[in-house]
């Protein structure tokens, strides 16, 4: 709670700058997997900034696994930072730099990427080259491009694609969608490689001014695993642009018991995040490793 109210103070003293967004979320899940219980904690944060000619936008996701057993708990601990810096040189054009690093239980990677963005009415047009190190999310060298549009009524989608040449690696297709209007939120992300495939959508309703009923739906599929997740839950605003939260959850699928669990958090959000200021941690990293019910292997 601390930390979320404290991205509070951060936000109100840049008031200066314009703000496009920040968006917080602290939760502890309970899960049960065939009698075995296992705790998850997770925080993320992200907060973007015009300053004119120049924005930054900033990420930073950690969460960690305990599973109950006999003996010392195994633990396994994921933690992600990105940061986009984009330069106007003209007012439809947008030069951009990017750099996201994961660590997975003390193994590292992490990729550098530079691109250009073009944007007329509501389309925009993203082109770029990354470079990474070992090739556990991307291959060490790809270019990709996004192409996203706002229909009006406040959708959006963008679906980008990442190539390498690399027959090892293999490409990586992307595609968002984000429906904010009236009293729904409602937002789909499609992640597909020649690996895995998820598909994960999250639902918000406002049911009253400071009430909502929210529901996730989770669909993925690896090289031996095959799972469907669904929670539901609700939350109620206690402060201004403060959310807390509960849901419940049933991961099934795979070659083990189904897995059900339990989340409380909060979360604290200010503006409208767009697609246009998404980059590859949005596209790839957040879907991929903080979200859903997917259990690690420990």
């Amino acid at each position: 709670m601390a930390i979320v109210a404290g991205l509070g103070l951060i936000a109100g003293g840049a008031a200066a700058q314009d703000k496009l967004y920040s968006d917080a979320e602290l939760s502890y899940t309970l899960r049960d997997a065939g009698g075995t219980e296992i705790g998850q904690t997770l925080f993320a944060v992200s907060a973007g900034y015009d300053y004119g000619t120049f924005d930054v936008i900033a990420d930073l996701a950690s969460t960690r696994y305990v599973a109950q057993a006999d003996g010392p708990n195994p633990e396994l601990g994921l933690s992600a930072v990105g940061l986009d810096l984009g330069y106007r040189v003209a007012p439809e054009v947008k030069l951009h730099g990017a750099f996201v690093a994961l660590e997975i239980d003390g193994d590292q990677t992490h990729f550098a990427e530079a691109g250009v963005t073009y944007q007329t009415g509501r389309v925009w047009l993203t082109g770029f080259v990354g470079q990474g190190d070992d090739g556990l999310v991307l291959a060490d060298s790809y270019a990709g491009a996004v192409a996203g549009m706002e229909f009006g009524q406040g959708t959006e989608a963008a679906l980008g694609l990442y190539g390498s040449g690399d027959d090892t690696a293999g490409d990586v297709l992307t595609l968002a969608v984000l429906h904010r209007g009236g009293p729904l939120e409602w937002t789909a992300d499609y992640v597909a490689s020649d690996e895995q495939r998820l598909l994960a959508t999250s639902a918000i309703y406002a049911a009253s001014p400071r009430i909502d009923l929210r529901a996730d739906v989770e669909r993925f599929t690896g090289a031996d695993e095959d799972t469907t997740g669904l929670a539901l839950g609700a939350g109620y605003e206690v402060a201004p642009a403060l959310v807390a939260f509960g849901q419940v959850s049933r991961l099934s699928g795979g070659d083990g018991p189904d897995v059900t669990g339990a989340t409380i958090g909060v979360t604290y959000r200010t503006g409208a995040r767009s697609l246009r200021e998404d980059g590859s941690f949005r596209r790839l990293i957040r879907p991929l490793f903080f979200g859903g019910d997917r259990l690690p292997d420990f």
